[in-house]
């Protein structure tokens, strides 16, 4: 199986797609709740996207998440919602290139 290179503005094309199916999945997630539950919970407007998506993680594998995995969750969630708002300030136009890939080649014999 040869692996291919993928290009930096498809990769980050996925990655940014990801997170917002992700946190669209959360959204829709924590609006579905029944009003009595809802009731009870906080403003969703006031809670921050990382508790969102951990919510959704729980609801997808209760079983297998305790307290230790879901605060190793909750700092990568936080630290991959930063970087996605880092690499988002970074206005990209049509003269941007993608950084050039070096892969050392020899030839045998």
């Amino acid at each position: 199986m040869q692996i291919r290179a993928l290009p930096r503005r498809t990769f980050l094309g996925h990655a940014g797609a990801g997170l917002t199916a992700l946190a669209g999945a959360a959204t829709l997630a924590a609006a579905a709740t029944d009003e009595k539950q809802a009731a009870g919970d906080a403003d969703l407007a006031d809670t921050k996207p990382a508790d969102l998506l951990l919510a959704l993680t729980k609801q997808l594998d209760p079983e297998r998440l305790d307290a230790e995995h879901l605060a190793q969750l909750r700092l990568d969630l936080e630290s991959n919602l930063r970087r996605s708002a880092l690499l988002s300030s970074f206005a990209l136009t049509n003269a941007d290139e993608p950084a050039p890939v070096f892969r050392a080649w020899r030839a045998e014999g």
